[in-house]
């Protein structure tokens, strides 16, 4: 599609979109009341079901309320999230671009990991509908776009559920519903601070409503300022303090001559062929370059989202909402190193040993060009206009056309530039006023420091997504437990992925489109059946509701796929209810997954851990990546069961535990930097050992963009690390959650726990491999995840304290990461009831102190920066106001 045509669809959809605004909103000169209820014409949205009013059969569905968010008091929608025990922090978040199915993350996501087996496998919702996918791959949905002000409830359903919703819904499906039923207008203030790091939220939210409608809208500007990591003493690769590995990189300024495998450190102040004679064989210099790149960077967001409701006559409503969210950032690198290869033609040329051939220098650049500040962004939308038909005896229509966008962008253009014009060129050059001189002996031409960091390695990816969808439901009759009801409905999607991957220098860019795209089509049912014992049933004998449900769905680039699912709810007391399902999941290829051309495509330098190269115990090589259009479908099977329990003569309680089992078979897996890819001999087919030269030269002239500096002569191997199917995952375990509530004369008093336990986890590297068990190992699923808390609250004032507990896990066999305990604190007052109807009316003030004892990360010594990110928070103790007022 050409650039004007492409613009002339967004602005024929946005002028639909925005009509469809202009309709539903009220026309001037019309009455409309002050801050009271509105109309109930509000859309019944239930996750894990389609049937108007009936919850998710067989599911346990997890619910975070308005008054929940307000105590929580985090600063994203994705950080209420990550609050939830189902919810592991392995993924995309803004510190981890690189941990557990977050290469794509680049721009800073905020993903939800049901599980912790891939977020991915997690489906994410608005209002019950996709949206578009970020990323510079379009492989991550990001909760950070909805203004968290906008949200009324957060709703988890830790089960798979593609039966109801099609692909991603693996693990679960978890759901933003935003506030609807509001009138008034209020607005957010939110200020935290750590040692070293401060965030600042803004927010304002109004509610209007007339006699046939409603309309909501929602305004957020967040920001926060850099943590750098040389204000945290834990952020360090030298780990000998803490009794673990000196893991501070070889490449320093000085640097090291390395000839014939035998290192010389260069002096403070250089070296020069006269004083090579003073270099000691053996020595090295070893720099922690870690503490000088940030650990998350400088950040600052906008969202905005509005919807709103017209009802015509006592049938017809006509719906719309839109939202938008811009994030830039800009995040400092720890700096640009590289072992650069020497030939005596340099003029400032030194060998130790007094030979001519080339030696390799392991070298830092911070003294030429400094560290890199790199910056990106990521812009999301989407517009949704639908109508809603309610037919006679209970029967209701929907039909809903959306469209939404996401661009994404990171960019670094002060890299090494590793063209045949860069660094090499610069080392060859036998100018001494041009040679680039890594042997620190004189200051480096400052042309010749530009020119040999005018590397770039710029990402961009850009993903539409156009949904049409219709769907029916209503009662189809009379069973004698109630109404057995019908959902059933169509949809169809447009799902379209853009990129280019801009490498080489800014001078000599080496440009690599991509673009892919798709539709899906899909049909789906699903049947509500109460077996006996309805809500007017006085037989005793309690109550059995099932549920069926089918989704068929047919991909134009893989081919087509089937899932059912079925629950039931028993109910044989009134006290207990005891549920359970069956169902099978599916998560389609990514488009970047499919795309030989996306997903990072191209060669980088790569080190590994081997045994090929004794006594090497990790080897330089090349590394491959990209897509591959050969990929099918993941597939799961899933089942849980359990029970809910809250008895009539304990007023408050209530019980629940789930068990959960997936089997997770088919996942598409990324190879490159895979642990034990030179060493395990399932991975034969995927790596070259040894390669010839003529190999390693025929690889680097074949086309493939080199995306990060290879030196050829130092190349040990060559691995394929483009996507395959490979992986497989079993998974089971326990979900419980216990509460108590006390009406007192002193106050509403709240008790509770909850958690996850996982009870096996079981990975498979490859089809036909043994399953290996890695439950409460490093980058895997902790065996438990748990939150206690504690709760006052008396008529205008409120109080809690919240536990957050991580076990102690392993990071290898013979070495274990201590647990992490937090503890979280609440303070909340609504001054607006006790000052009549000054300003202060409607004025509430919240305190949050997140990890009130200031907990550091346990120690990791496997980790090059000396902790875990995605189990433990580097920020530490945050104190965080929050001032609201309703108007």
């Amino acid at each position: 599609m050409s650039a004007n045509l492409q613009a002339a669809v967004r602005r024929a959809t946005g002028t639909a979109i925005a009509a469809g605004f202009l309709a539903v909103l009220p026309l001037p000169g019309v009455a409309q009341p002050g801050p009271t209820s509105a109309p109930d014409i509000d859309e019944i949205i239930v996750t894990g079901s389609r049937i108007r009013g009936v919850e998710a059969v067989g599911s346990a569905v997890i619910a975070i309320e308005r008054q929940d968010i307000r105590e929580l008091g985090a600063a994203t929608t994705g950080d209420l999230l990550r609050e939830l025990p189902q919810v592991q922090g392995l993924g995309a978040s803004e510190t981890a671009s690189g941990a557990q199915n977050a290469a794509a993350n680049v721009t800073r996501s905020l993903s939800v990991n049901l599980r912790g087996i891939g977020s991915n496998a997690t489906l994410l919702l608005l209002n019950g509908r996709r949206l578009p996918a970020a990323g510079t791959q379009g492989q991550i949905a990001d909760a950070s776009v909805i203004p968290s002000l906008a949200i009324e409830r957060l709703e988890v359903v830790a089960d798979g559920g593609s039966a109801i919703y099609g692909s991603d819904a693996v693990t679960g499906v978890v759901s933003m519903i935003t506030r609807r039923q509001f009138t008034g207008q209020e607005s957010s203030g939110r200020y935290g601070f750590a040692d070293g790091y401060s965030d600042f939220t803004l927010g304002h939210v109004a509610g209007f409503s007339w006699s046939s409608g409603r309309a909501m809208v929602a305004l957020e500007h967040s920001e926060h300022e850099a943590l750098e990591g040389r204000d945290r003493s834990f952020h360090t690769s030298d780990h000998r303090s803490a009794g673990g590995t000196d893991r501070r990189a070889q490449q320093c300024n000085p640097g090291t001559i390395v000839v014939g495998g035998v290192p010389y450190a260069i002096p403070a102040g250089g070296v020069t062929p006269a004083t090579a004679g003073t270099l000691v064989a053996g020595t090295r210099n070893l720099c922690d370059n870690v503490p000088r790149g940030d650990i998350i960077p400088e950040l600052e967001r906008n969202s905005f989202l509005v919807n709103a409701e017209q009802q015509f006559g006592d049938a017809v409503t006509l719906f719309a909402e839109g939202f938008y969210s811009r994030r830039e950032f800009v995040l400092q690198d720890s700096g640009i190193v590289s072992n650069l290869t020497v030939p005596s033609t340099n003029p400032f040329y030194v060998n130790p040993t007094g030979g001519t051939g080339p030696v390799t220098v392991q070298y830092d650049f911070i003294n030429d060009g400094g560290l890199p500040r790199n910056p990106g962004y990521a812009e999301s939308w989407q517009g949704v206009v639908g109508l809603r038909y309610d037919f006679a005896s209970d029967w209701q229509g929907q039909f809903h056309y959306s469209y939404g966008e996401s661009s994404d962008e990171v960019s670094r253009r002060r890299n090494l530039n590793s063209t045949p014009a860069g660094i090499n060129a610069y080392l060859a050059n036998p100018d001494p006023a041009v040679a680039f001189n890594p042997f620190g002996s004189s200051a480096n031409n400052p042309a010749t420091v530009a020119a040999v960091r005018n590397g770039q390695f710029v990402i961009q990816g850009d993903t539409s997504l156009m949904a049409v969808a219709a769907q029916v439901d209503g009662p189809l009759f009379e069973a004698s437990g109630g109404p057995v009801r019908l959902a059933a409905g169509v949809e169809y999607r447009e799902e379209k992925l853009g990129g280019l991957l801009q490498s080489g220098s800014t001078t000599a860019p080496v440009l690599v489109p991509n673009s892919s795209g798709r539709d899906v089509k899909a049909l789906f049912a699903e049947v509500f059946l109460p077996v006996f014992g309805g809500a007017d049933d006085a037989s005793g004998h309690g109550s059995l509701d099932l549920s069926i449900a089918g989704r068929y769905e047919e991909y134009s680039d893989f081919g087509s796929t089937f899932n059912p699912k079925f629950g039931f709810v028993w109910r044989p007391a009134g006290a207990l209810a005891v549920r359970g399902s069956w169902g099978t999941s599916f998560r389609a290829p990514g488009l970047a997954e499919n795309d030989p051309r996306s997903g990072g495509y191209g060669l980088y330098g790569d080190t590994l851990p081997c045994n090929h190269r004794p006594p090497a115990t990790s080897c330089i090589g090349i590394g491959i990546a990209g897509g591959n259009a050969d990929l099918t479908a993941e597939e799961a099977d899933t089942w849980s069961v359990g029970f809910d329990y809250n008895p009539a003569w304990l007023p408050g309680f209530n019980l629940s535990l789930s068990y959960f089992d997936i089997d997770y078979q088919n996942q598409i897996v990324g190879l490159r930097g895979t642990a034990g890819l030179l060493t395990n001999p399932i991975y034969a087919q995927y790596r070259i050992l040894d390669p010839t030269p003529e190999q390693v030269t025929a690889l680097l002239t074949s086309g493939l963009p080199v995306n990060t500096p290879i030196n050829a002569a130092l190349v040990t191997y060559i691995q394929d690390g483009r996507r395959q199917n490979l992986g497989g995952t079993i998974l089971q375990g326990f979900d419980f959650g216990v509460r108590q509530v006390w009406e007192t004369q002193a106050g509403r008093f709240t008790a509770g726990v909850s958690g996850s336990y996982l009870t096996e986890l079981e990975t498979s590297v490859a089809p036909g491999a043994p399953f290996t068990n890695v439950r409460n190992t490093i980058n895997n699923p902790l065996k438990l995840r748990a939150r206690g808390s504690l709760g006052w609250s008396r008529g205008d004032f409120s109080a809690g304290l919240a536990v957050n507990h991580s076990p102690a896990y392993d990071e290898s066999p013979a070495l274990e990461i201590d647990s992490y305990t937090t503890v979280d604190l609440y303070l909340g007052a609504d001054l607006g009831e006790r000052s009549g109807n000054g300003f202060l009316n409607g004025l509430k003030l919240s305190l949050n102190v997140s990890n009130l004892f200031d907990e550091s990360p346990p120690f990791v010594d496997l980790n090059i920066v000396g902790y875990d990110s995605q189990v433990a928070s580097p920020v530490g103790r945050l104190v965080a106001l929050t001032i609201s007022k309703d108007w």
